[in-house]
């Protein structure tokens, strides 16, 4: 009987329909499953994933131009900020809340000039960034936003006197030459030369 024992090793394993060992073992295989599920190692069986929202954080930065006040930044700045939250809000319907840094950038320096904060019930009740936005006015005194520039030079070249005849009247006039007064002494009127207006 040893003999046909090894000779058969199947023999010795459970049947299908010898339940009282297959009972055993589904007990225990659900044992380690229920302890897998309670550690969290093992994902629950069935579950939907639960949607997790989030506050979207970005931050932009606004380029400082010559001739730009802090009052234009100011103004270029909302409007980036506006647009900024709109976008993220349209973009990620998981995002509860945003978060919008604006900062400038001036001459390699770069600092906060406002900051947009709404949620998106907040947002979609009362569009308007001054509502929600956070100005930082010690920005305008950190990257000089209110100083003026340094003068550019300029340089003024002498016009030239054109050699009339007296009585005479020059065919045809370029900008910047004299202009001859028919019956006037002879000596040509010159007209002012005023600079273009600068913006700063």
């Amino acid at each position: 009987m040893v003999l046909k024992t090894m000779m058969k090793p199947w023999l010795a394993l459970p049947r299908p329909h010898d339940r009282r060992h297959a009972s055993g073992w589904g007990w225990v295989l659900g044992g380690i499953a229920a302890t897998l599920w309670g550690a969290g190692i093992l994902p629950g069986f069935g579950e939907t994933p639960v949607a997790q929202s989030f506050e979207a954080q970005l931050t932009v930065t606004v380029e400082h131009s010559r001739g730009d006040t802090y009052t234009s930044l100011v103004q270029r700045a909302e409007s980036v900020g506006r647009a900024a939250v709109q976008r993220n809000f349209d973009n990620d319907i998981l995002a509860t809340d945003v978060l919008v840094f604006v900062n400038v950038r001036k001459g390699g320096l770069e600092a906060p000039i406002l900051v947009v904060e709404a949620s998106r019930s907040q947002w979609s009740g009362l569009p308007d960034v001054r509502r929600w936005a956070t100005y930082f006015p010690g920005t305008r005194k950190l990257l000089g936003l209110d100083e003026l520039p340094p003068p550019v030079p300029t340089t003024t070249t002498p016009l030239a006197v054109p050699a009339t005849v007296p009585g005479a009247v020059p065919e045809a006039q370029t900008p910047g030459e004299g202009i001859v007064v028919p019956g006037g002494s002879g000596i040509p009127a010159i007209a002012p030369l005023v600079p273009p207006p600068t913006i700063f």
